[in-house]
């Protein structure tokens, strides 16, 4: 059961009487808001670096340590990256109400 604004096809986020709903209130406020262009255009450049150099380390690494340590090197960048991701979106929920 979804509202007529709430182009989701999922509800789990709504309030119980869905006037508002909160997932869209976080989508439209935290992809760029009024600075999307921006904000794609860094998410893009980012992108293109992390596919640039990722193969670059992952190789130095396997020449350097083995296998087994290229492994858990790549696995904190891996933990590190996706800790930093819950943080930005704990402060983008707190930010947005």
């Amino acid at each position: 059961m979804t509202h007529t604004h709430c182009p989701y096809v999922f509800d789990c986020l709504h309030d119980r009487n869905f006037s508002h709903c909160t997932f869209c209130d976080f989508i439209d406020s935290s992809y760029g808001g009024k600075e999307r262009a921006t904000a794609m255009s860094l998410y893009s450049f980012f992108l293109f670096v992390g596919s640039t150099i990722g193969p670059i380390i992952t190789i130095y690494l396997l020449k350097v340590t083995g296998y087994g340590w290229t492994f858990i090197i790549l696995s904190m960048f891996l933990g590190t990256g996706i800790s930093i991701t819950f943080l930005i979106a704990k402060k983008v929920f707190q930010r947005a109400g």
